[in-house]
């Protein structure tokens, strides 16, 4: 089972396409998700458990946000608040 990710996600005015795929980066397979401000897209790797693809669609989403608001973007804070929104959510049954 996948979580309801949307196609798209509009964050500030700017509509992201989210996209499911094999391999989000050939360089490196470590890598489950990136977004891509310019072609405002945002990539998530296919195959991973639900909780799992859950919390790296917030973790790109939180690079949006970052982004819109103009904050830096630190790795270690959008990788905690990810984790935690998503508990929040899960523990809530508010559930994408």
């Amino acid at each position: 089972m996948k979580p309801r990710i949307p196609d798209k996600v509009k964050v500030g005015g700017v509509d992201y396409r989210i996209k499911f795929v094999k391999k989000v980066s050939p360089l490196d397979d470590e890598v489950d998700g990136a977004i891509f401000h310019r072609s405002q897209e945002i990539l998530i790797q296919e195959d991973m458990t639900f909780d799992y693809t859950a919390c790296v669609f917030f973790h790109e989403l939180l690079h949006a946000i970052f982004k819109h608001c103009g904050f830096a973007q630190d790795e270690t804070m959008i990788e905690c608040l990810a984790n935690c929104l998503y508990q929040v959510l899960k523990d809530n049954d508010i559930m994408i």
